[in-house]
């Protein structure tokens, strides 16, 4: 074999066989003075190969590199050795599908609720040009007593929530606000038109996602959460309402008197008084007062014929008007200085009727007077919305749509101020038992807040029983001898009733705090 040793040292390339001859001719001091040598150069090129500079700084990169990668997840597997041997690779794996990313396929768990921190919703007010929430005495940090305006003057309202917020008239908020609420249909109440201004939504909502039991759905991505409220027939500004699909689409939760809606309102409501004293006996009526009239907005157009009859055969004797189609005067009474609802509720206490009209007949558009005219043990005769019996106890309301005509009606009604009337008239309230056998079983609770709620009570078919339980019949006629069915009647009808009484729209800031807790 040819052996050559290497020129970088200026040594001249030779067969290395013809150096071993010399050397075993030559003296043997000789000889192991050049053997000596060889394995001098031998060990010396081996340690400059080996430890050279070049190759030692490749060797560090390419370990620091290494370290690198796997402090960042990268790249494949190397092995660290001690510095006597050079760094080796690992054997590259086969090319395969990559595996899933545990972190990628778990999301991320919302942060935890946090029931102590207070909540702030703004109410709406575009800049100063409109504002919202203002007729139902809304607002306060937190909402506590309130003193209602206007045709429900004087009565105050004492509210409760088992959770906290602030309810804001002050638009300067709306950048840290949790929720706004917009009365949209005051923009053209206001004389106001074009686009209304829907808030902006400035932050990610760290709940996002988050299931809510009121909302029905996932909690929006964005803050503030954005919620429509008003009270008006759905047809008056429909551009401004619901029935604008564009618009309310910008919207999280809904607050109108449909039972579609996300929060549903009412004017069932206390009135200023006890739940309670809805269950109170009826006060003594006064002689001549048989049937009230109070609307302020008339009846619908298919209903105005049917006026019409009831006040030709009632006269102005047997049907006292005091706003629409006023045939008297309140006395002072009725009124006072200033103007108080609990005085006119007062005086509607003298009746032994109550007649009712709804400007529209939309289902649940139900007008204050019939709860009023319940809370103040008067019957309320009814001509509106067609689902009236939803919200009405068993045998305590006359459904004037029951009579052909406006003269059968008054026919009915007048039969009750004839002597010995009183007992038959005593059935009307028949229902209060019932009502108060269901407060035994299920506790009081303010309204708005839930409690003391059965949410299954309007619902199932002993609910279309009470429903379709008929009017009392006239004097002589037996129509409570039913016993225990009719108890149990009255029992579901009052917790239906208390649903929407729970709804009221003056105690609504509760449920609409108890929304934005579990959405933010």
């Amino acid at each position: 074999m040819n052996f050559y040793a290497d020129d970088s040292r200026g040594l001249k390339k030779q067969p290395m066989q013809r150096a071993a001859v010399a050397a075993r001719n030559a003296n043997p001091l000789l000889y192991g003075g050049v053997f000596f040598v060889l394995l001098v150069v031998v060990i010396y090129f081996s340690g400059v190969l080996e430890e050279s500079p070049i190759s030692k700084k490749a060797s560090q990169s390419k370990m620091r590199s290494a370290a690198v990668a796997a402090s960042n997840g990268e790249g494949d597997e190397v092995v660290v050795v001690p510095p006597s041997e050079p760094a080796r690779e690992a054997p590259k794996k086969q090319q395969e599908a990559p595996e899933p990313s545990t972190e990628a396929a778990v999301k991320p768990a919302a942060p935890s609720y946090d029931p102590t921190r207070k909540r702030i919703v703004v109410l709406h007010s575009a800049d100063g040009r409109i504002n919202t929430g203002v007729w139902p005495s809304w607002g306060g940090d937190p909402p506590t007593t309130a003193t209602l305006n206007w045709g429900t003057a004087g009565v105050v309202v004492e509210k409760s929530c088992p959770v906290q917020c602030a309810f804001l008239h002050d638009n300067s908020a709306i950048g840290d606000a949790d929720a706004v609420v917009s009365e949209l249909l005051n923009w053209p109440k206001f004389g106001l038109s074009g686009d209304f201004p829907v808030p902006e939504r400035t932050r990610d909502n760290p709940r996002a996602g988050v299931w809510s039991e009121l909302l029905r759905g996932p909690a929006p991505p964005r803050l503030p959460v954005l919620g429509i409220f008003g009270y008006e027939p759905k047809d008056y500004f429909p551009q401004y309402g619901l029935a604008n699909s564009a618009l309310a689409s910008q919207f999280d939760f809904s607050m109108t008197y449909q039972a579609s809606t996300t929060l549903p309102i009412s004017l069932v409501c206390p009135w200023g008084r006890k739940v309670s004293e809805y269950l109170a006996p009826p006060p003594p009526k006064t002689p001549g007062h048989t049937l009230a009239y109070f609307s302020e907005h008339g009846a619908s157009p298919s209903m105005r014929k049917f006026v019409e009859e009831l006040f030709q055969a009632a006269g102005a004797d047997g049907i006292h008007a005091y706003v629409h189609m006023k045939n008297r005067e309140l006395p002072p009474e009725a009124v006072g200085e200033p103007f108080a609802l609990s005085n006119r509720m007062a005086f509607v206490g003298t009746y032994r009727f109550l007649f009712i009209t709804e400007q529209v007949e939309e289902p649940d558009f139900l007008s204050p007077e019939f709860s009023q005219a319940l809370s103040m043990g008067t019957v309320p005769v009814y001509l509106g919305i067609p689902n009236i019996a939803e919200y009405a106890p068993p045998g305590g309301w006359v459904d004037a749509r029951a009579f052909a005509t406006g003269g059968e009606l008054w026919d009915y009604l007048s039969s009750f101020k004839e002597e010995g009337a009183d007992a038959a008239y005593g059935e009307f309230f028949a229902w209060k038992a019932g009502a108060a056998e269901a407060e035994k079983l299920d506790g009081g609770g303010v309204p708005g807040t839930g409690d003391g709620l059965k949410h299954d009570a309007c619902s199932g078919n002993i609910m279309e029983e009470v429903k379709s339980w008929p009017r009392p019949a006239p004097p002589g006629s037996e129509r409570f001898n039913s016993g225990g069915k009719f108890q149990d009647l009255a029992v579901t009808g009052w917790r239906c009733f208390k649903k929407h009484l729970d709804q009221c729209v003056h105690y609504s800031e509760c449920r609409v705090c108890r929304l934005v807790h579990q959405v933010t």
